[in-house]
């Protein structure tokens, strides 16, 4: 089942997705160097039946394109059973996605699963502002989903989204650079307050790419192919593309094996008003190799 998407302002999506798939490849991802200590790694619960997965967050996590559909269909292709649900509103916070839509989020607290956990993952996005900010806010929102989730789903794997630099690149490098450092630190400090949890590096990766990371080149004919926007920088069909392969193999282990279409953004100003079509990854994205390169060395 596909996500029925209805961007607005405010308004719940949460649509349940059912998600059909097998195992990619098994490839072992490279040691940690010197300057970078291993990450947490959660641990799932085990499933009687199909895992769940619960996405919150904003226009970073679904917008021009949608990093839960494209999971959707990487787990489809790869034969990998999965549920879930989705909970997005556009700007704003994990807190007042709750307060916005308490009575949905309640239903779901409350839903229980004969395995113990009704919520096997959960993928957890904040608001920029909030992340470079407030770290203290960063991590009390964390904690009250957390909290609330483990009410019926006490050993769910959850993972913070770790958001790019709002800065441009390359126009404020140093910029880029600095509020990437801040904004890493203090979503490992939420990381910290909560237990059995990891980091979705969405921002590693985005700055790997920008950098040129396995001869990737953001900019083909003068547009940048990553992100698209002003005071909001939200991810193109490049960005989300490479996110959507780095989450399926942070909460897997292993590289997915890539269908021929997927479902793309067709761009800001289309006449369709962007909308998402089936179309070629060849063609959609501009160089899907590299970008899932730079995925698998970002998954762990």
């Amino acid at each position: 089942m596909l996500f029925s998407t209805r961007l607005r302002p405010l308004g719940l999506l949460a649509t349940a997705l059912s998600l059909a798939a097998c195992e990619g490849s098994t490839t072992t991802s490279a040691p940690p160097t010197a300057a970078e200590a291993p990450l947490p790694q959660p641990k799932p619960p085990t499933a009687a039946g199909a895992p769940r997965i619960l996405f919150v967050g904003n226009s970073h996590t679904s917008y021009y394109a949608s990093i839960p559909e494209q999971f959707r269909e990487l787990c489809e292709h790869n034969k990998v059973p999965m549920d879930g649900a989705l909970l997005v509103e556009m700007g704003i916070s994990m807190h007042d996605i709750y307060v916005a839509d308490r009575e949905e989020a309640e239903a779901l607290f409350a839903k229980t699963e004969a395995d113990g956990n009704f919520f096997d993952y959960v993928v957890l996005q904040e608001r920029t502002p909030v992340v470079v900010d407030s770290a203290a806010a960063y991590a009390a929102n964390v904690k009250l989903w957390v909290d609330k989730v483990r009410e019926h789903s006490p050993g769910a794997a959850v993972y913070l989204y770790q958001l790019a630099s709002f800065d441009a690149y390359p126009a404020d490098s140093a910029g880029f650079n600095a509020d990437h450092a801040s904004m890493r630190e203090h979503t490992l400090a939420a990381l910290g307050q909560v237990s059995n949890a990891g980091l979705y590096r969405v921002g590693d990766a985005v700055k790997a790419a920008y950098e040129g990371r396995n001869s990737y080149q953001y900019k083909v004919a003068g547009k940048d192919n990553l992100r698209y926007g002003e005071d909001t920088q939200h991810m193109l069909n490049d960005g989300v593309f490479m996110a959507s392969v780095l989450l399926y193999e942070t909460v897997f282990g292993k590289q997915p094996q890539l269908p021929a279409e997927m479902m793309f953004s067709t761009g800001p100003g289309a006449d369709d008003n962007g909308q998402q079509a089936l179309q070629p990854i060849a063609k959609a994205v501009s160089n899907p190799e590299a970008l899932a390169k730079i995925a698998w060395q970002f998954h762990r």
